[in-house]
């Protein structure tokens, strides 16, 4: 065999021996990416249901108090507080969910359960301020909804969190990431010019 032949020969049993050796590697590091995202994922979630506890308790325990009449500044204060903590951590949930799941869930998490909850607390502040028997017809029927709405929300975080588990459990999930400019979805597209500068030990 000639010497050409024979470093033509070498030169394909390395970049077969490179090939697998990248596929390997590329499905540890999927692995690991999709390992790294449930984290996140999980972290998100325990999150928002943490929160949203907080936030509805606080707002059915002041409603209980405006509607006998004995809501307080403390009452309010403490209201405040389970509100801001909801709303301090809002937009980083809205784009964790948005990251991992698209805008459709980030829409959901905000239309649906955020809105609500926004409404319903300032429906019960107006009547705290104003007082139900000062109100208009239509804001008392309005006050008189909110425990129906406090339900609502709470069955807006279940469908959203079903929601959530269903991707979870075919891992229809996770950003676009890029190894070799590549995105996760496709990682069998590999390029010569990659396959090249692994066989040399360049990358």
């Amino acid at each position: 065999m000639t010497f050409w032949g024979s470093l033509t020969l070498g030169l394909i049993a390395a970049l077969i021996g490179t090939y697998f050796q990248y596929q390997l590697w590329k499905q540890k590091r999927r692995e690991e990416i999709r390992s790294h995202e449930l984290d996140e994922v999980i972290q998100t979630v325990k999150q928002i249901s943490a929160l949203f506890g907080k936030r509805i308790f606080a707002q059915r325990e002041f409603l209980i108090k405006v509607n006998s009449n004995t809501a307080n500044p403390e009452d309010y204060v403490v209201l405040s507080t389970a509100v801001g903590e909801w709303i301090h951590n809002f937009y980083f949930l809205r784009a964790q969910l948005k990251r991992y799941f698209g805008t459709d869930i980030s829409r959901q998490f905000e239309y649906e359960l955020h809105h609500l909850l926004y409404h319903t607390h300032s429906i019960m502040v107006r009547t705290y301020r104003l007082g139900f028997e000062n109100l208009s017809v239509d804001h008392q029927a309005e006050h008189r909804s909110v425990g129906e709405l406090h339900i609502i929300a709470a069955r807006e975080l279940s469908k959203l969190l079903n929601e959530i588990n269903e991707r979870i459990a075919i891992s229809s999930f996770g950003t676009v990431m890029e190894i070799n400019n590549i995105e996760i979805g496709s990682l069998d597209k590999i390029d010569n010019l990659f396959l090249i500068q692994r066989l040399f030990n360049t990358r």
